[in-house]
Parts: C-alpha cells; structure tokens; sequence
C-alpha cells in the first residue's frame, strides 16, 4: 500500500511540477508581448497547497506504516529522508538566483517568478524525497520476498526429506 501511495503522489508533485514550468512560460511570454495585458489569477497558492497536502498525506501514510512494516535501518533512513527535507530546501532557496537582473520581465512578474522558482526547487526537493522513501520501501520489499521465496524452498525440501525419513522407519 505504501509503495502504490508513494508512486501516486510522486506522479501527483510532477503534474504539479509541470503547471509550474507552464506557468513561468506564461509569464515570459506576457512579459515580452507588452501589448497585451492579461489580468489573470497566480495558480501559485493552489499548487502550493496540493504539494504540501500530497507531502502531509505521504508522512501520514509512512508514519502508519513505516513503523509496523520497515525494519530498524530502513525506518531510520526513511525518517532521515522526511527529516532533511526542510534543511535542504532553506539551501536551495539561498542560492537561488534573482531574476531581478532579467530585462525580459517586468517588475510585478519577478515576485511571481521568484515564487514560482522557489515552489519548483521545493517540489522538486519533495519529489526527491518521496523517491527516495518509495526506494527505501521497494528494497524492504524485495528482500522481505526474497526471504520468504527462500523460506519456502527450505521448508519444501524438508517436508520433501520427511516421507523418506518416515519410510525409512517403517521398513
């Protein structure tokens, strides 16, 4: 169940991603065409909630979880991945460059560009995270299966060996 729910909301923070990417677009294309001055709503505020709901329902979803189905090391890894999120976000977002200096856009379009630029790197390190989580999960998966596949062979050859002891003592 998790895997599946962290598969749909890295998909979900991408569809976000792209509304993002296309937006900018938007905005450097009224910035270039001066003539036409297009009043229309930043869709900003809503695709920053739909990020930070997707991101508070992957935590609620891994802390059901996580704590039940992982072993130590990966509950550890998992919560070192949710937990470093805010860290590395605040250094993307030192770095990030001014668009100020751009002549292509004008001055009320910066704070939105800025904006935009911002819940980008943040999606983007959310995405990240989620990724790196959903891998943590995958593995746990894989070896638990492997595990159990190898269990089975184990317990098939003993039963297989049983008949033949139980033979033996009837002769």
């Amino acid at each position: 169940y998790c895997l599946s729910w962290l598969q749909y909301a890295s998909q979900h923070i991408e569809q976000q991603m792209n509304l993002i990417r296309k937006y900018l677009v938007s905005i450097a294309k009224s910035s270039q065409d001066k003539s036409v001055v297009v009043a229309q709503e930043s869709p900003l505020p809503r695709i920053k909630k739909e990020i930070v709901d997707t991101l508070r329902k992957v935590v609620d979803v891994i802390s059901k979880y996580a704590g039940t189905g992982l072993p130590e090391q990966a509950k550890a890894a998992v919560r070192s991945f949710i937990l470093a999120l805010p860290s590395r976000w605040a250094m993307l977002n030192s770095k990030v460059a001014s668009p100020v200096a751009s002549p292509a856009l004008k001055p009320s379009d910066v704070g939105l560009h800025e904006t935009s630029i911002k819940l980008l790197n943040f999606s983007g390190e959310s995405l990240e995270m989620i990724q790196s989580v959903a891998h943590v999960f995958s593995d746990t998966i894989e070896r638990a299966e492997l595990w159990l596949s190898r269990l089975a062979v184990v317990s098939g050859s003993s039963q297989q060996a049983k008949p033949a002891a139980e033979q033996m003592d009837l002769n």
